[in-house]
């Protein structure tokens, strides 16, 4: 009596190569970072759904050797902003909330 032979069902884990699965892994990583980086920043806005404040409008009220003051508009109500940056030659400082 002879015992009939195993088939064996192929697996999707048998087509896992990590010789050639990790490149492959990489190589997408990699490019799907580069779209992103080269994608315009509205575009990517649209695509996040985040809602991005719009600029306000800023002037310059006094300027002294060792001080300056800047004023700037409100963020709508809609809009709140949590803090402002403000970058003068490489060095920003931070406020809180609108003025």
């Amino acid at each position: 009596m002879h015992a009939a032979p195993v088939r064996r069902v192929p697996c999707l884990c048998d087509l896992y190569d990590p010789a050639v699965s990790s490149p492959r892994v990489f190589y997408r990583l990699v490019r799907r970072a580069w779209q992103t980086l080269w994608k315009p920043v509205p575009e990517l806005i649209n695509i996040l759904g985040v809602d991005v404040p719009d600029p306000p409008d800023v002037s310059l009220a006094e300027i002294r050797a060792d001080a300056a003051t800047v004023n700037w508009t409100r963020a709508p109500a809609n809009r709140p902003v949590q803090k402002f940056l403000i970058q003068v030659n490489g060095v920003v400082g931070e406020l809180g909330s609108s003025p």
